[in-house]
């Protein structure tokens, strides 16, 4: 079953500028599928239709199916629950005092009971490493510990779809290896939209390659990102690791 599903979507900026030209994609329950593209090609405005960030106004045509339910005005706050969406910028999604509270704000906002609340922070927190942090301010957290908090608050919202936009930007070399088991060991749907391509090529399965908001390719990822005049004809380089691969002994 496609637990999501992207019908012919377009979408124009409030200035009339094209950003998303017939689009469509899907992901089966459990998957992990990756969004690559050149800057400007439409990735991130394509996450932002997943749970219905961006309105379903005049300025869209097609449609968002998620778990089998088309994403319309009415129905935003299952969607919301349905789909997780990890920003580029951990700035962007956290705005409370303490960490517990970031963390605890979708679970308050579904009505979950206080004891509840209680027992979801501390599991979402231990499950990004970030086991006792309940009390500490986020804004004085390092890049990549802000990141894993706004991952520790998407969790506790138990989401079906996870969808992540260039989600080790703000990561060392050890955060990123953190954030790649956790991603890979997560029973979700996953969508990873990211410049950092080796990632994508480690986690997911099958990749579609936007320009100027078009799918211009789609396919299995090491296909895609062996195909080197593809890639550069798009603005992308081959993945280092698929240069070097050695035969297994």
């Amino acid at each position: 079953m496609n637990t999501l599903e992207v019908q012919d979507l377009s979408y124009s900026y409030p200035d009339g500028k094209p950003a998303l030209r017939a689009v469509s994609m899907h992901a089966v329950e459990g998957e992990c599928i990756g969004i690559v593209g050149p800057n400007g090609a439409g990735k991130s405005t394509l996450l932002l239709h997943l749970n219905g960030i961006l309105p379903g106004d005049d300025s869209r045509q097609g449609k968002v199916i998620v778990c089998g339910e088309p994403v319309t005005s009415s129905n935003l706050h299952e969607v919301h629950r349905m789909v997780g969406l990890l920003f580029q910028d951990p700035d962007d999604q956290l705005f409370c005092p303490t960490v517990r509270e970031d963390v605890a704000f979708g679970p308050v906002q579904f009505g979950f009971p206080p004891l509840e609340i209680d027992r979801i922070v501390r599991e979402s927190l231990r499950e990004v490493g970030l086991e006792g942090f309940e009390s500490r301010s986020p804004h004085h957290l390092s890049g990549g510990e802000k990141q894993r908090v706004c991952l520790a608050g998407i969790l506790a919202c138990n989401p079906s779809i996870l969808v992540l936009d260039e989600p080790t930007s703000e990561l060392d070399p050890r955060g990123r290896r953190e954030l790649a088991r956790l991603i890979r060991g997560l029973p979700a749907t996953r969508v990873i939209a990211s410049h950092d391509l080796e990632l994508v090529v480690d986690l997911c399965s099958r990749v579609y390659l936007l320009d100027g908001g078009e799918v211009v390719a789609s396919g299995p990822a090491r296909e895609i990102f062996s195909d080197e005049d593809l890639m550069l004809a798009h603005g992308l380089e081959k993945p280092h690791s698929l240069h070097h691969r050695h035969p297994h002994p």
